[in-house]
């Protein structure tokens, strides 16, 4: 079945009477407050269901439009406030950390900010050594460009925490962050070399270690720029032949890469 604009509207006031009636609505006065970490849970299972929700729309689509309609629906922002609220009551407790994670994904996820960056800044001051800071500064690479408290951010955690693996994807997504200026690229490639000398072994968030992506941004670097002879390579075509780059010296070749995400 197809949601309707009328469909819509119902639902999300339903959620919102969800939310009023919700373990995180305001209590009656005299009744015993609810621990910090059943909050965060219920919190954490509502923003859960509305992220279910979008892709169900997502994949029920049958026109652009529905889908367009379906990309739009924002599961976060009626929740992020209450997100940061919650963060900040939670000091000092086991889940601090993971409601300040929480926050810079979700926030830089679907395109504000307006706390990813406090919640950043709080994580790598205050959690520096809890498991949720690696997978944070491995994600930094992908939205820092130009961000100052992104870059002190990600100095704190080399020169402060105690884990291989956030110091790993810090000084990778350093390399990142600086590689793209002229001004910045040499530091850049610095980075890249210690995160192959030092971290090698460490795993990547998405798949592979940093150390194979830090060789592969400098072997780019070194090798696959404009005016440089292109690296010989080995293929097979389609009738199972192999052959060489270096076979077609001297003739135009286009080389055509690509693949599936």
């Amino acid at each position: 079945m197809q949601l309707q604009p009328w469909d819509t509207r119902v639902g999300v006031g339903l959620a919102l009477l969800c939310l009023a009636t919700s373990p995180l609505a305001a209590q009656a006065e005299g009744e015993q407050e609810i621990p910090i970490e059943q909050r965060f849970e219920a919190l954490r299972a509502e923003l859960d269901a509305a992220l279910d929700a979008r892709d169900a729309a997502l994949v029920a689509a049958e026109t652009d439009k529905a889908f367009a309609a379906a990309l739009a629906l924002d599961p976060w922002a009626p929740l992020a406030k209450q997100f940061d609220e919650l963060a900040f009551a939670a000091q000092g407790s086991d889940v601090a950390a993971p409601a300040w994670a929480l926050i810079f994904t979700n926030d830089l996820r679907f395109g504000r900010g307006q706390y990813a960056w406090e919640a950043f800044e709080i994580l790598v001051n205050d959690h520096v050594d809890a498991r949720e800071v690696e997978s944070v500064v491995a994600e930094v690479q992908f939205y820092g460009a130009g961000n100052e408290r992104a870059l002190r951010g990600l100095h704190r955690v080399l020169e402060t925490s105690s884990s291989e693996k956030a110091k790993g994807a810090s000084l990778f997504s350093l390399a990142k962050l600086l590689e793209g200026s002229a001004e910045t690229r040499d530091e850049a490639f610095g980075y890249y070399r210690r995160v192959v000398a030092d971290y090698a072994d460490v795993r990547a968030p998405r798949g592979g270690t940093f150390g194979e992506r830090a060789a592969a941004s400098l072997f780019e670097a070194e090798h696959l720029q404009v005016g440089m002879a292109v690296p010989d390579m080995a293929a097979v075509d389609e009738n199972q032949s192999a052959f060489r780059l270096s076979d077609y010296e001297g003739k135009v070749v286009l080389v055509d890469f690509w693949g599936f995400w």
